[in-house]
């Protein structure tokens, strides 16, 4: 069995050409030979419209000999253009008024039929499709109680036709029930049933059943699109209060409310079509005063022409007698109390719970504009084409059954009618979205790559010197980046945007003397066929301008904890830097990078002065930034703690690495070893040595005239910048350039290893450590 709900075989010839006409109307795909003046109004459908079938109820009704009302079997139906009143309020207990073939509720989830805690729903009169499950009471509370669908006990004794299915169902039933009745020929299904249904339930399959099925999915995409076309309508009346107040003379009245009250009406005009679009999620508190179907008060509406539209809802709860009929194409409802009379679609699941609740078969007859007519669109572009500078491209397009406006989400669009259109200067990296749009129901789009030539994203310039200094009324230094191959750079005064000052060079020497401090900035760009974007991001360079008569003095002092350690052992390193002039210094970095034979712990830093820190240093860059120093010896120190984990001598040095003023005896970071702003310490771990091995020991090639020297004696035991030693001891060396050694007099010492194996000879290497 299949499980959708579709207009079966047996059809008619005229039938069905009858629902393809009208199904047509439904999803807007007019063809060119129909005029939108042949579509101008629109209902619910031909599923949900007024009574269908020979047996409707007639206009007029008259008593028989023991004063019943006779049904007069000759009148086709209700009329549905002209003022709408057939049926009166005080019909006869017990006697059927006319038996419809379209539906009078519409289920797009499950529908759950269960006890509320109140007490058990009634019934609905009128025929009832879903696409979901029937289920009959819930696990805690089984439903035994009679239920009916399209059979009545009282409300407008207008039920389903004898000739079809009352109930048709896409899913299955599930629920216990003795007294579940169903009028017409009984359930269509398109899944399983309970075998304890009541036998005189007749189950046929949907596929090979008489008369009329439907095709849920298209009846609600058809309510769906005319929900929300209807929501767009332009309100011909206002809320005042608990009022809506027409205009008393459009044959179509259109209010807009956000939130739900009880509500009345004014000035509606005799037989206009009334809509209401509620807009907002969620509803717990819906109801409806009674409406007059058969003699509406003046400026009231008919209830066979009045809908409610809750074009938003998710959740709708009814929680007492609603007069009207209702539309919610992506929602959920709960009938929790009292009776609903009129036509009900929900696109989501259904729950009745009302205690003794019914749901009446009064019909829809109202009629409301149809959506435009919307026909895909179809686009015909060339290949798009890039910028010469490759920093945009343009795409040139043809339209063919255009519907509205044509927008683009980037770039610049020129063009009109069916074109052709031209977009220009469309980002390189962006893919262009083209949409012709008639209404927020109405509008088609498609998409466009950006192509890879002009999309090719190099990486940024390297900055050689990423801040460079300039005393004022000198020319600006020469600006230097590195790029790729095929690549090449572009330079701005803005980190995004402007035009270039200049393009294609690496090397950029700003024109004028320098006045003030400034930024500049460099942007990649290819230059190869494939690849001819731009960087991401600009790479700022600093030209920082400082008065270089207002000079400062900074100084560097270097200290450590201990010079002779072992491995495992906990060192501390502090560095001070004052000023010692009258003019502050700032921007003020040292670089002071730690040696191999470290693990680096923990770091912190003090101004003197006052017991503040003093800037922070960053062991991966080796920075202590420390910003500004004042005057008069204001002094910061940074101390560090390290872990040593090699044996042998190392050495740490700590450089003033930048200052914004210049500085009366130093330059920052040009490690020179004769100015203030340089430091080193070092520390000596003992060398183990098993019986035979040898440690040869190297001095750098800057130092000369080198002579070794065992503690104890001042004869040098070897000259050179090379030794090898084997025996257990303290040595030193002096060079011309230093003495004992020339970069801090940590000896190197020499020891037997308790831990030894065969090894004929350990290389080391003494070596100055500077970064």
């Amino acid at each position: 069995m299949q499980h959708l709900l579709s207009n079966p075989k047996a059809l008619t010839v005229k039938t069905f050409l009858n629902l393809l006409s009208s199904f047509v109307m439904a999803y807007f795909l007019l063809s060119p030979a129909l005029s939108r003046a042949q579509a101008q109004d629109c209902g619910l459908g031909p599923k949900l419209s007024g009574c269908v079938g020979v047996d409707c109820p007639p206009l007029t009704l008259a008593p028989d000999a023991n004063n019943d009302l006779i049904q007069d079997s000759n009148q086709s139906g209700y009329p549905i253009n002209t003022t709408y009143l057939p049926l009166p309020f005080n019909w006869p207990n017990n006697q059927v008024r006319g038996y419809s073939q379209v539906f009078n509720v519409l289920v797009g989830g499950n529908f759950n039929v269960k006890d509320g805690g109140q007490g058990v729903p009634a019934e609905i009169e009128g025929r009832v499709a879903i696409k979901g499950n029937l289920i009959l009471g819930n696990p805690l509370i089984p439903y035994n109680s009679y239920y009916g669908i399209g059979t009545s006990g009282g409300g407008t004794y207008v039920i389903a036709s004898t000739n079809l299915p009352a109930l048709l169902i896409g899913g299955t039933i599930t629920g216990s029930t003795n007294s579940f009745g169903v009028g017409g020929t009984g359930i269509a299904m398109g899944g399983t049933y309970q075998s304890n249904l009541p036998n005189s339930i007749t189950v046929t399959d949907s596929l090979g059943m008489g008369g009329i099925g439907i095709n849920i999915d298209s009846c609600l995409n058809d309510i769906s699109t005319k929900s929300l076309y209807w929501a767009t309508l332009t309100p011909t009346g206002t809320l005042s209060g608990d009022t809506l107040i027409g205009n008393n003379s459009s044959s179509v009245q259109v209010f807009n409310v956000s939130s739900w009250k009880n509500f009345l009406f004014k000035n509606i005009p005799a037989g206009a079509s009334v809509v209401v679009n509620v807009s907002g999620s969620t509803h717990t508190n819906v109801q409806m005063p009674l409406m007059n179907a058969v003699t509406p008060a003046a400026g009231s509406p008919s209830l066979f022409r009045l809908l409610f539209n809750f074009h938003q809802a998710t959740n709708v709860t009814f929680i007492g007698t609603f007069y009207g009929s209702v539309i919610i194409p992506n929602g959920n409802a709960t009938l929790t109390g009292g009776n609903f009379d009129g036509r009900l679609v929900v696109g989501g699941n259904l729950t009745h719970e009302a205690s003794g609740g019914e749901v009446h078969n009064y019909p829809f007859v109202g009629e409301f504009p149809c959506p435009p007519a919307c026909v895909k669109t179809s686009f015909t572009f060339s290949d798009p084409t890039c910028a010469p500078d490759k920093k945009s491209y343009s795409v040139t397009f043809d339209v063919a059954q255009k519907n509205g406006t044509i927008k683009v989400n980037a770039g610049t669009l020129t063009g009109s009618g069916n074109g052709p259109y031209t977009v220009s200067n469309i980002p390189p990296t962006v893919s262009l979205k083209i949409t012709d749009s008639l209404t927020s129901i109405c509008k088609f789009d498609t998409t466009i790559l950006a192509p890879a030539a002009c999309n090719c994203t190099p990486a940024a310039p390297v900055a050689i010197s990423p801040n460079v200094f300039a005393c004022v009324g000198d020319t600006i230094p020469t600006l230097k980046v590195t790029v790729l191959s095929g690549v090449t750079a572009d330079w701005y005064a803005n980190a995004t945007g402007g035009s270039a000052i200049a393009t294609g060079v690496v090397n950029y020497k700003p024109v004028g003397t320098a006045s003030v401090t400034d930024t500049f900035y460099v942007e990649a760009r290819g230059t190869t066929q494939n690849c001819g974007g731009i960087s991401v991001l600009r790479t700022p360079i600093i030209v920082t301008v400082q008065d270089c008569d207002s000079l400062i003095d900074l100084k560097l002092k270097k200290s450590i904890s201990k010079k002779l350690v072992q491995i495992g052992d906990t060192l501390q390193y502090t560095i001070k830097v004052w000023n010692e002039n009258t003019s502050f210094a700032t921007g003020v970095e040292v670089t002071d990078s730690l040696s191999a034979g470290v693990q680096y712990l923990s770091s912190s830093t003090l101004r003197l002065s006052n017991n503040t820190a003093a800037g922070s240093y960053n062991p991966l860059t080796s920075k202590w930034s420390i910003g500004a120093i004042g005057i008069n010896g204001d002094t910061v120190a940074l101390t560090i703690k390290v872990k040593v984990v090699a044996q042998g001598v190392w050495f740490n040095t700590a450089e003033i690495s930048k200052a914004n003023e210049k500085d009366v005896d130093s330059t920052p970071f040009n490690q020179s070893e004769s100015e203030d702003d340089l430091d080193r310490q070092c520390f000596s771990v003992p060398i183990k040595l098993c019986g035979g091995e040898k440690a040869l020991l190297t001095i750098p090639d800057q130092f000369t005239g080198v002579q070794w020297f065992k503690t104890g004696s001042t004869t040098a035991i070897a000259q050179g910048n090379q030794v090898l030693l084997e025996e257990s001891g303290t040595y030193t060396y002096t060079s011309t350039s230093g003495t004992c050694p020339a970069e801090g007099c940590c000896p190197i010492i020499i020891e037997a290893s308790a831990n030894c194996c065969i090894v004929t000879c350990v290389p080391y290497t003494a070596k100055k450590i500077r970064k």
